[in-house]
């Protein structure tokens, strides 16, 4: 009774509540803004997106740092400025300022990050916080200043990069303390995982793909990979936090690891459904160089390395248990509903495909309940020789493959040597091209030579240094820090799978979720030294002082 009077009693048990609404706000924008099917609603997405990001600054910064008297001018000259802006065309709308709610929704967005602008300019001259500097990672600052300057110069309309820019220094502030660091990324492994519950209620009410593909609510079955990432993550980390509690009942304990682990084993079948390259591949090379990382460093502390390899090999396990019964319950389900109750939702743009849910179907017919030519496209897609029946195998991936008279290559080597021929200095707009058939290639589908692409050849190789030196610090700060919250677990493991990921696909924009929560794993590892010492400056511990005084008020 005494810690629940305490902990009502702490402005950030109320902090963690709004970060909790705000994050599953901002992951379900992404969602719909993957979802979009015209420029418009995508506008009307990613603005929300924006200023919920923007709250989550606000609510977990020192209250005394925003409630001050420039913010309040700022507020009604804000107002007034945006107004008589977007009347007159100066602030650029891809809508043509034919959408009032949109218009609205961008003054709340210049109307917070002002505030948040203005809120840190007060927190560095009143703390004199450019003497702390240390604390920040030099060579991500000055190579992430440098892209910025490129997009400044050869922007070309991309106003997402930009945000991306803003939202990475702002996290990185309230990420600097502390006291609040764990709250905030627990408030994000909570809302990742509420996410997943809600999205996969509305994957029951859908019909199921064919069997070539298991998109979720997602219309891109890479986006829908791109967030079950994020989710096998939150996961994961949340089960090495419990593994490693000694301060709870063991029965507590073990109910805890139970779920957890039933819950990733389903997260972890649907990834194999989905099966996409961006999901995969990045998420294999997370967990497997984590694996060695932690048997290294058990070895390192004469700790038992029987414990990692049980933690991870239990993954595997409650993948094997969970595969086939969560198989049949995507399908099962749906096809319940389509049989016996009503149509469910289609996906957008969907055909009348006869492998797809019907009204009026057997939900007993074997299209829903075998998995067999699943298994054989899954696997011939991936160039994996294996062989089901006596009439049917898939083929070794070579330069093209067929399957069922279909080519399942993905072309992405060619699409790359297209965007990499017409690279220069200062980028291209628009940033599609047409190759020699006269079809629209509308990405590079790797984003790397995206951005390359978009904003030149030195906006493109310094955004490669800065996403290597994230990887390389992920994974020191992992190597080094004492992670008993498993804070820098997390970001090693988001950073470690978006670094490969970004090789398979375009995804480096904050709309998409899994970079929206790689900006919180980057945020921990900008804040802090490349090594870490025991002890602090005076300085740093007089602010942490007051701002753990106002937090407690």
């Amino acid at each position: 009774m005494n810690n629940l009077v305490k902990r009502l009693k702490n402005l950030d048990t109320y902090r963690y509540i709004i970060s909790v609404i705000v994050i599953l706000e901002a992951i379900y924008r992404t969602i719909e803004f993957t979802n979009a099917p015209s420029n418009m609603v995508q506008a009307e997405m990613f603005r929300p997106l924006c200023y919920n990001i923007g709250i989550l600054v606000l609510v977990n910064m020192d209250i005394k740092t925003w409630l001050n008297i420039w913010s309040l001018i700022y507020i009604p000259v804000c107002y007034v400025f945006t107004h008589f802006a977007y009347q007159k065309h100066w602030i650029f709308d891809i809508n043509n300022y034919e959408f009032p709610h949109i218009i609205r929704m961008g003054k709340i967005v210049i109307l917070i990050w002002g505030v948040i602008l203005i809120s840190i300019i007060r927190h560095i001259i009143k703390n004199k916080s450019w003497k702390q500097i240390k604390n920040y990672n030099p060579f991500l600052l000055c190579t992430l200043g440098l892209y910025f300057l490129c997009i400044l110069l050869f922007k070309r309309h991309y106003d997402e990069m930009l945000f991306f820019i803003v939202e990475v220094i702002g996290i990185s502030f309230i990420l600097a303390n502390k006291e609040r660091r764990k709250m905030i990324i627990q408030a994000l492994l909570d809302a990742i995982i509420l996410s997943f519950f809600y999205v996969m209620y509305k994957c029951l009410r859908h019909r199921p793909f064919d069997l070539e593909r298991y998109d979720l609510v997602f219309s891109n079955s890479n986006n829908g990979g791109e967030y079950i990432a994020c989710v096998v993550i939150a996961f994961f980390v949340k089960i090495s936090n419990w593994w490693s509690k000694a301060d709870v009942k063991k029965w507590i304990k073990i109910t805890a690891l139970v779920i957890y682990y039933i819950l990733l084993g389903i997260t972890l079948s649907v990834t194999m459904f989905n099966y996409t390259r961006t999901t995969i591949a990045g998420l294999g090379f997370a967990f497997i160089l984590g694996l060695v990382m932690e048997v290294v460093g058990a070895a390192k502390k004469k700790e038992k390395k029987a414990g990692v390899f049980a933690k991870y090999g239990f993954a595997i396990l409650s993948l094997v248990l969970t595969f086939n019964i969560t198989y049949l319950g995507l399908r099962w389900i749906p096809a319940y509903y389509a049989a016996n109750v009503d149509q469910p939702i289609l996906y957008v743009g969907e055909d009348n495909n006869p492998s797809k849910v019907h009204f009026g179907d057997s939900m007993y017919s074997p299209k829903y309940t075998t998995m067999g030519s699943y298994l054989r496209t899954v696997f011939g897609k991936w160039g994996i020789l294996i062989k089901f029946d006596d009439d049917k195998q898939s083929e070794g991936q070579t330069e093209k493959v067929e399957f069922d008279g279909r080519d399942i290559t993905s072309g992405r080597m060619e699409i790359w040597h297209m965007f990499l021929s017409r690279y220069n200095m200062t980028g291209h707009y628009p940033f599609h091209l047409f190759n020699d058939k006269g079809e629209i290639i509308a990405h590079s589908h790797n984003s790397y030579i995206m951005v390359g692409y978009m904003l030149g050849i030195i906006a493109g190789i310094l955004y490669i240094v800065f996403n290597v030196l994230a990887f390389l610090y992920s994974v020191i700060m992992f190597a080094r820090e004492d992670d008993k919250d498993k804070t820098y677990f997390f970001a090693f493991l988001i950073i470690t799978t978006c670094f490969i990921s970004q090789v398979a696909e375009w995804i480096s924009r904050p709309q998409y979720s899994m970079y929206l929560v790689f900006v919180f794993g980057l945020g921990l590892i900008l804040t802090n030294k490349k090594k870490a010492k025991e002890t602090e400056s005076k300085e740093i511990e007089a602010v942490e002082i007051e701002e753990s005084e106002t937090s407690n008020l």
